[in-house]
């Protein structure tokens, strides 16, 4: 079991690409600069140590991968589907590495032959939308037996908190962990204060897996806080069948960058 950096960074750390109200320039800034992997969810510029972006494939992408491209970033995170191997040798033409994160060990089989830079195994414990079942413990040594001798890290995502974790992963094979939720309550993060404190309250109970919220645009799961909020949508008789569109009512709004949405 040995810690240390990936990709040319010096730590086996990586901040997941979470969206612009919660992960910001500043927050990845600020793990690039600590000597980790910060990843955007658009591509900004704000510090001259390497970072990247991250992508959906679920979603026509070819305008943002040219952003990425054109403002020369270090790392690009694909998810939620293939990225094959023409694309990731565009990539390398380009001086992007790839991180490809996945749950299951088909899809870590393609991204090995597809020649990715780094695969980042996520088990059905992690926060935001989460592509697979396994849990990470069960799915992270079997990637890990994929990958054999290839110089592609295994980086480890879903549920880790702290060092004790970390070296958990490390111990099952992995070359780094990738969080997200640990980060969002940090100073640099664009998340509202009472979601912070709401976070740090919380416990392992008190999350749900659900396909609630998106299911008119983009039917995936998501793991969220079971506030009451969730716990009353849940409970509805027609949760089955409810879906976001124009007939459900508006909930809420947000701003961002000085724009409602």
């Amino acid at each position: 079991m040995k810690s240390g950096g990936i990709l040319g960074v010096e730590h086996g750390i990586v901040l997941a690409p979470m969206g612009a109200d919660v992960a910001g320039p500043e927050l990845v800034a600020a793990v690039a600069n600590a000597g980790g992997v910060g990843l955007l969810a658009s591509p900004v510029k704000l510090t001259d140590k390497p970072f990247g972006a991250g992508i959906l494939l679920e979603f026509d992408n070819s305008k943002t991968i040219q952003a990425i491209y054109d403002e020369k970033l270090a790392f690009m995170q694909v998810y939620w589907g293939e990225f094959p191997k023409e694309k990731v040798d565009e990539a390398h033409k380009h001086g992007v590495k790839i991180l490809h994160q996945l749950g299951s060990v088909e899809a870590a089989e393609k991204a090995v032959a597809a020649g990715v830079d780094c695969i980042i195994a996520q088990g059905v414990e992690a926060g935001g939308h989460i592509v697979g079942t396994v849990s990470l413990m069960a799915l992270l040594p079997r990637i890990v037996d994929v990958v054999g001798d290839k110089n592609i890290p295994v980086v480890a995502a879903g549920s880790i908190t702290d060092a004790r974790g970390y070296a958990a992963a490390l111990a099952l094979g992995a070359k780094g962990v990738c969080l997200g939720t640990r980060f969002i309550a940090t100073k640099e993060a664009y998340a509202h204060e009472y979601y912070k404190e709401t976070l740090l309250k919380y416990n392992e109970q008190q999350t749900d897996r659900t396909d609630l919220y998106g299911r008119y645009t983009w039917r995936a799961y998501v793991r969220c806080l079971s506030t009451p909020f969730h716990e009353f949508w849940k409970q509805s008789p027609d949760y089955d069948h409810l879906t976001n569109d124009e007939s459900q009512p508006i909930i809420g709004h947000c701003v961002i960058y000085d724009k409602v949405g």
